[in-house]
C-alpha cells in the first residue's frame, strides 16, 4: 500500500514471510557452509565480497519503492 510504514506493515507483520526467508536463507547457508553439498551442485565458494554484493543487491529494489513512495505523497 502506498499509505504502508516502512517498519509496520502487512509483509512485516506475517509470520509466514519470515518463515519463508528463515528457511530459505537457512538452505542456502547450509549449501555454501557443507562442501559436499557445494560438490553436489557445483558451486564454487563465494567470497565476502561476493556475499555482500548479493546482499546490497537484494536490498535496492526496497529501497528503490520506499523512495518512490515518499516522492508520491510529496506531490500528493
Amino acid at each position: 500500500s502506498a499509505n504502508a510504514r516502512f517498519w509496520v506493515n502487512d509483509i512485516t507483520k506475517n509470520k509466514f514471510v519470515w518463515l519463508a526467508i528463515l528457511l530459505c536463507s537457512g538452505l542456502l547457508l547450509l549449501v555454501f557452509v557443507i562442501p559436499q553439498m557445494r560438490a553436489v551442485l557445483n558451486l564454487a565458494a563465494l567470497s565476502g565480497e561476493v556475499w555482500l554484493v548479493c546482499l546490497l543487491a537484494s536490498l535496492l529494489p526496497l529501497v528503490f519503492i520506499q523512495v518512490y513512495k515518499l516522492i508520491w505523497k510529496r506531490k500528493a
